[in-house]
């Protein structure tokens, strides 16, 4: 399945940021990113008043897009928030104890994601989910790692499972080793129809690599080359709460850079089919007329 246009332009922007919009804030986030990809056991500080906190705890019916385990597909969820009485909310700082909520898929009711939560102190944090947050992220990439070579594979795989389960640093680790290897292998394919020399491109940084095989990539990757900084920055200088903060971005990069990968393999590979065809092809014989 083709990544939409859409999905280029949020990955886009958000890539954009500055690197200072990456810091860990524990304010509490917007409801759907708390649920669907904050990590367990990570402590989210409530503000007086909170929104975002609100919707989660009283507005059932709210509409929230994920990944159904069970459909094996994108779908939208409804909400059965946190029921927490007015007079909790009103004095959440104080409020200490156990609660919980759910998603139910759209396409059949039966399907539900379940969440529970403790509440103490004036902040939350997630202390179960079923299915697993590692489950449901490694079910939603399975199509892409059809696409992609077997160590590729169970590495991306890794680092979504480190991702859901806290750990940010080894999960750029990983998620830098993937794009590394397709920006190699790339090059092994490439290198025999250009005037390349092997030991000036394994010297070369890796922003240099990207403009010398700008051709053979797929143009997402190339226009934003600084994913690999990234990448990098997450491995040697930012924080495991700074990793996960934006490892979602870095998640649906690489399966934008692999889905339009395949798609540039395979019209290669279409338009060489066809040159060989071409060049195949001898006129017939002419013809001889006579008077």
């Amino acid at each position: 399945m083709s990544c939409s246009s859409r999905t280029f332009d949020c990955i886009g922007e958000a890539l954009g940021v500055t690197l200072a919009l990456m810091k860990h804030s524990e304010t509490f986030p917007e409801a759907s990113q708390f649920l669907l990809e904050a990590a367990p056991y990570t402590r989210f500080s409530i503000p007086i008043g909170s929104e975002a906190f609100y919707y989660l705890a009283r507005r059932d019916g709210t509409k929230f897009d994920g990944h159904c385990l069970e459909c094996n597909s994108a779908t939208t969820f409804s909400l059965k928030g946190l029921d927490l009485k007015g007079e909790e909310l009103r004095s959440i700082s104080d409020y200490a104890g156990f609660v919980s909520a759910n998603l139910t898929c759209a396409r059949e009711d039966k399907h539900k994601i379940h969440f529970w939560f403790l509440i103490d102190n004036g902040a939350i944090e997630k202390v179960g989910q079923w299915p697993s947050l590692a489950d449901i992220s490694n079910d939603e990439i399975s199509q892409y790692r059809r696409d992609m070579d077997r160590v590729d594979g169970q590495e991306f795989h890794k680092a979504v499972g480190l991702a859901a389960h806290g750990v940010g640093v080894g999960s750029f680790v990983y998620l830098r080793r993937v794009f590394e290897r397709l920006i190699y292998k790339r090059y092994e394919e490439s290198k025999a129809h250009e005037d390349w020399n092997d030991t000036d491109f394994k010297r070369s940084k890796m922003v240099e690599k990207i403009k010398i095989l700008k051709d053979y990539l797929p143009s997402f990757l190339v226009e934003n080359a600084a994913i690999y900084g990234i990448l990098s920055l997450g491995v040697h200088e930012l924080s495991e709460e700074e990793c996960l903060s934006f490892f979602d971005v870095m998640k649906q990069s690489i399966i934008v850079i692999i889905d339009e990968d395949k798609r540039k393999r395979e019209e290669l590979e279409h338009r060489t089919a066809l040159q060989q065809a071409l060049s195949r092809f001898k006129p017939p014989a002419m013809p001889l007329f006579s008077d």
